[in-house]
């Protein structure tokens, strides 16, 4: 191995590594563990036996969106595509092991996201109609109502890690495009940040004809 490949493989790893351990925190915070898990497998062939419907719906929200149906035209994603990708996350969410496998397959489809340029507010969209139809799909079948909760902390935890692969996927990206370092990048995106929150802050303030209170400036330190 050259010692580029080295360098590129020692960040990919790095790359992991930072999402496995967001994956636990993220799990720690939801409240995802073995027992919550077990719950939701002892439900798995009742909420599975809705996921046509669930696929269905989600599609149908998909192809009313505009930016969506411009992305499939550029891809070339085909609808039954489209349905096979969506099965395949839904069934990940209950069978998936919140472990470093499952985090390497959710790195994977985010990935997959970043390369076509799939926009994160629509993975945001495509997540909450998920959702929203699981939900609606477990009122018609006989499940412990325990389960909804733990379903919509398992939906959320794999679009969590989903948008990390996306966002950590790009700055590795840029980093390599400008050759400037992550603490350098780092230090940019904060100082720019600053500046753009205070100048729109007094612009929308000028557009509502009011003068900002300083304790609605409760970002600044």
């Amino acid at each position: 191995m050259s010692g580029e490949d080295r360098t590129r493989s020692e960040e990919y790893e790095g790359v992991l590594e930072k999402l496995f351990t967001l994956s636990t925190a993220y799990k720690r915070f939801l409240g995802i563990n073995e027992e919550s898990l077990r719950k939701l497998r002892a439900q798995r062939d009742k909420i599975l036996s809705r996921m046509e419907e669930v696929v269905f719906k989600v599609l149908d929200s998909l192809l009313a969106n505009d930016e969506a149906l411009e992305i499939i035209k550029r891809t070339g994603l085909t609808k039954e595509r489209a349905s096979q990708l969506f099965k395949y996350s839904y069934t990940l969410f209950l069978e998936g092991g919140y472990d470093k496998e499952h985090v390497q397959k959710i790195f994977r489809i985010g990935l997959a996201h970043a390369r076509v340029r799939v926009p994160e507010r629509l993975m945001i969209l495509t997540a909450g109609a998920f959702l929203r139809e699981a939900l609606r799909s477990l009122g018609k079948v006989d499940v412990s109502k325990d389960v909804f909760p733990v379903l919509s902390n398992c939906v959320f935890w794999n679009l969590c890690l989903m948008l990390e692969s996306y966002e950590l996927s790009r700055r590795l990206s840029l980093l390599k495009a400008t050759g400037i370092s992550e603490k350098l990048y780092e230090r940019l995106i904060s100082l720019k940040a600053k500046e753009i929150y205070e100048k729109m802050i007094k612009f929308v303030h000028s557009k509502i004809g009011v003068k900002p209170k300083p304790q609605e400036n409760f970002l600044d330190s």
